[in-house]
């Protein structure tokens, strides 16, 4: 479906960011609407350096607001898929989304153009609603920001949702909040959980943007701004500085002439010096910088009327406090929270050296709002509000399992049909043996064999597979040289093997290389083609930064394959959504058969003695991000902690990683086969995939079946098959975060014990060989009978 997306701020962008990026891993396209206002009263340098000062909405505008949320990475890997217009939403699109502060921009949208309008929560209103229509649910729910309420009434939110249907969810960008800082699973609930949190030696401080009527006024001068600034910031800081608190000052991302982050920092040292402190002791956090950290562990937060105060609530955080004792732009909606305002200078300095803020909010209201945007914190609001959307726009499918349109036909006797797996291009059986994977990438085609009436398999290994044709019984080997040039690939595949490819039922390919040749064999013979791939070519591509050139070659191939395909097999629900939703291929044509894993081989063995604590496998390549694990290592080394890591497979023949790990207790094994997998899996404590990004990736089913806890980057690929806390634990790829991951989970021995138990559970439900086999099969019966 096509998602048209526009705001009229930069900043506003940051709940339909995350959105933007679920859309496009499934498969979505996105439209973003460019915003010029003051396009030409600005120079380019300023714009670029100043995003959020002009309400230009670009693609540096995105990139900014992306940083802010902690979606940068996200957002890298987006981009590329994201499309960039002028013009208005129209009866193209399927749905034009912004946000809730947009909701009057969006129902003159739909009054114009008649398409599905949906505001998605901004600020303090946390919902996701539908503009004129109801939502695609039975009932709308109950819910403390839909009824009439003293909060909901001083709010206006009878007012701006008026007309709409709404259901309560989250803040979108808060569910990278949530995977960096959700309590474990075995924490109290989110009501009994806020103002629970690990109370620091410092405060965090929302500096107040510029022209906001708090410190200075459009048309201030320099040394009017500035004097008004520094008087702020000693009142704000000296209290705290009294009492022995580190003030932590957040920059405002609101960008304004004489308020940059280069003004406040030299007006601090200004105020270091002046009042003899020492250097650092008023510590400045950048108008991007990730904030939350500091915020669950200070011992309050003091705001300036900011709604970031309704974000922290969401958090699960109340030690906040709003000062009223600064400028006249006070939002009167606060005014409802007598226990959070502060109304004089004097009074602040009160509440500090009396530590009230321990006992924040204590009004009724104030706990009630706090923790009804507390108990919407499930880290699901992306999802949430992207099914929502596509579940009201979507049209009535006939059927949306697989395989269900055949139920009512008389099954096809299997043992009749004969099939042909094309390798991917270039790949052998040695190439198999080589890597360790041989036995693996043949045992569903094994079982399978006995079910058919042959199996065949096309390999670009020449004469050299013939040594390994034993190894494979009983499919047969097809092998042929491998040529760049894949027309002499076909030519010499036709004349050695025409008699069996004319014999054969069905034609299956394996990834999308080498795609083209089984497409060509199937409209030579006149065969029924199944296009299966692991991964998507032309997504990987550009996750990779490949030329232009190269991703138009893959997207080409992709499309052929998928559209000449009487099936396509893909292993995942979000590369089906791709598939269906970029390609235009038929939903009941897509197929999700994932990888399989042996859980008799691949399973936990408590008797096995723990040499390791950490272990990966797989290759070195830059998605794979090994380069941050080591350097997480060093950091809990430098700490005195005695981390060390067994490092397997085509990784350590890597000389630069080799060397990047000389002084680090790490050992390289260098390829294993992967029946000899589980044994090297079981002696370690923790696996760990930083990887930038994953297909389904086939070493992480096969670690959590031998039960072992796993730490996986927060990416795609590896989150989908992570729940949290749950059977896994997410962090950002980066040094620091998986570090603390690390230390999280090698120090809390019933975690675990937990994460393992939960890990061996998904693995054995969802991709057991006899589950995977019984998808294969089902794939099979529908396509002969079609």
């Amino acid at each position: 479906m096509r998602i048209f997306i526009q705001h009229s701020h930069a900043l506003h962008a940051k709940v339909t960011i995350p959105l933007a990026a679920w859309l496009v891993r499934h498969g979505h396209e996105v439209v973003f609407r460019e915003q010029r206002d003051g396009w030409r009263t600005f120079s380019a340098d300023y714009i670029r350096s100043h995003p959020t000062s002009v309400r230009i909405i670009d693609r540096d505008a995105l990139r900014y607001a992306a940083r802010l949320i902690g979606y940068a990475r996200d957002w890298a890997q987006t981009e590329p898929f994201v499309r960039f217009t002028r013009r208005e939403p129209d009866a193209r699109d399927d749905a034009v989304v912004s946000d809730t502060k947009e909701i009057d921009a969006l129902r003159a949208i739909q009054a114009r153009h008649g398409v599905p309008a949906f505001a998605v929560g901004y600020q303090h209103l946390p919902v996701i609603a539908r503009v004129e229509g109801p939502l695609a649910r039975s009932e709308r729910p109950s819910s403390f920001f839909l009824e009439t309420n003293a909060f909901t009434t001083a709010h206006r939110f009878p007012q701006i949702l008026d007309g709409c249907e709404a259901v309560p969810n989250t803040f979108t960008y808060l569910d990278r909040v949530f995977e960096r800082h959700a309590p474990p699973p075995t924490s109290a609930p989110s009501s009994d959980r806020i103002g629970a949190r690990l109370v620091g030696g410092h405060v965090l401080i929302f500096h107040p943007g510029g022209w906001r009527g708090i410190e200075s006024n459009p048309g201030d001068s320099r040394a009017v701004c500035e004097a008004s600034q520094r008087a702020l910031i000693e009142r704000a800081c000296l209290p705290l500085l009294a009492a022995g608190l580190e003030p932590v000052i957040k920059i405002h991302p609101l960008r304004a002439r004489h308020h940059d982050e280069d003004d406040v920092r030299r007006l601090i040292a200004e105020i270091e010096r002046a009042h003899a402190l020492p250097a650092g002791a008023i510590r400045c956090l950048g108008p991007d910088a990730w904030f939350w950290d500091e915020a669950f562990q200070s011992a309050f937060i003091l705001t300036y009327g900011s709604s970031s105060l309704y974000e922290l609530w969401a958090a699960g955080l109340r030690r906040v406090v709003v000062a009223h004792f600064e400028g006249t732009a006070r939002s009167r909606k606060f005014e409802l929270f007598p226990s959070l305002g502060l109304e004089t200078h004097e009074a602040y300095a009160e509440f500090i050296r009396a530590k009230r803020y321990e006992t924040l909010p204590n009004d009724p209201l104030a706990r009630t709002a706090a923790e009804a945007y507390a108990a919407l914190w499930t880290g699901e609001a992306t999802r949430t509000a992207a099914e929502t959307i596509l579940t009201a726009i979507a049209s009535p499918r006939a059927s949306a399992a697989n395989g269900s349109s055949s139920s009512h036909r008389a099954e096809p006797d299997l043992s009749k049909t004969a099939l042909t797996l094309f390798l991917t291009g270039g790949v052998s059986l040695g190439t198999w043996k080589a890597i360790g994977s041989l036995n693996r990438e043949i045992e569903l085609y094994r079982r399978l064999a006995p079910r058919l009436r042959r199996v065949s398999l096309v390999t670009y290994g020449g004469g050299r597979d013939a040594d390994l044709r034993g190894r494979i019984e009983p499919i047969e080997s097809l092998a042929v040289s491998w040529s760049p040039w894949h027309p002499a690939t076909t030519r010499e595949l036709v004349a050695r093997y025409g008699g069996q490819l004319r014999d054969t039922d069905v034609i299956k390919t394996n990834q999308i290389r080498g795609a083209d040749i089984a497409l060509a064999a199937a409209r030579r013979f006149r065969k029924k083609l199944i296009t299966r791939c692991g991964f998507l070519l032309a997504r990987n591509t550009a996750f990779e930064g490949a030329s232009r050139w190269r991703r138009h070659a893959a997207s080409a191939l992709e499309r052929e394959a998928f559209r000449q395909a009487d099936a396509v097999s893909v292993t995942s629900e979000r590369d089906r959504e791709w598939v269906v939703n970029r390609y235009g291929v038929t939903r009941s044509r897509v197929w999700v058969v994932p990888n399989a894993v042996d859980t008799e081989r691949f399973r936990p063995r408590p008797d096995v003695t723990r040499r390791a604590q950490l272990v990966y496998v797989g290759r070195s390549s830059p998605e794979k991000n090994l380069p941050e694990l080591l350097l997480a290592m060093r950091r809990l080394r430098a700490q005195g902690r005695d981390v060390r890591a067994r490092f397997i497979g085509a990784c350590g023949q890597d000389l630069t990683l080799r060397g990047l790990a000389a002084d680090l207790p790490v050992e390289f094994t260098g390829p294993v086969a992967n029946e000899r997998l589980p044994e090297h899996l079981v002696q370690s404590m923790v696996f760990v995939l930083p990887s930038s990004y994953e297909g389904h990736s086939k070493v992480l089913i096969e670690a959590m079946a031998c039960g072992l806890p796993i730490i996986g980057a927060n990416t795609i690929g590896i989150r989908e098959e992570i729940r949290h806390g749950v059977n896994g634990w997410l962090c950002e790829p980066e040094a620091q975060p998986l570090a603390d991951a690390i230390r999280t989970v090698l120090d809390d021995a019933a975690l675990q014990a937990s994460l393992g138990e939960q890990a061996r559970r998904h693995v054995v439900e969802r991709y057991s060989l006899d589950r995977v086999l019984d998808l294969e099969l089902e794939l099979l019966r529908a396509v002969v009978q079609a």
